[in-house]
């Protein structure tokens, strides 16, 4: 099982937050996006400096663009939450509001 906080997964690297989990993860969105035919639209992703955290998000990206969906990846580390000024300009229909 996943467990979300105020600060995103909670999870012990290696153990819970793992290569294979954040691929089946970001697929199961991306299966939701699929079915809701917001592929178009695109997702925002961004990552903050955290280890491993701009890995998994290269991962999440990996799975994204494989099933079709447009990404735009935030270049750096960012605070949490994630800026939403991309998201405002290209409403994607996940990322921040």
């Amino acid at each position: 099982m996943i467990h979300f906080g105020t600060g995103g997964w909670r999870a012990v690297i290696g153990d819970e937050f793992t290569r294979a989990h954040v691929r089946l993860l970001t697929q199961g969105l991306a299966n939701r996006i699929l079915a809701e035919d917001t592929a178009e639209q695109g997702v925002v992703i961004g990552y903050d400096r955290r280890f491993l955290s701009d890995t998994a998000a290269w991962w999440a990206v990996e799975v994204l663009v494989g099933n079709g969906i447009r990404v735009t990846l935030i270049d750096r580390p960012s605070p949490h939450p994630p800026p939403c000024g991309p998201c405002v300009v290209s409403r994607p229909p996940t990322g921040w509001p």
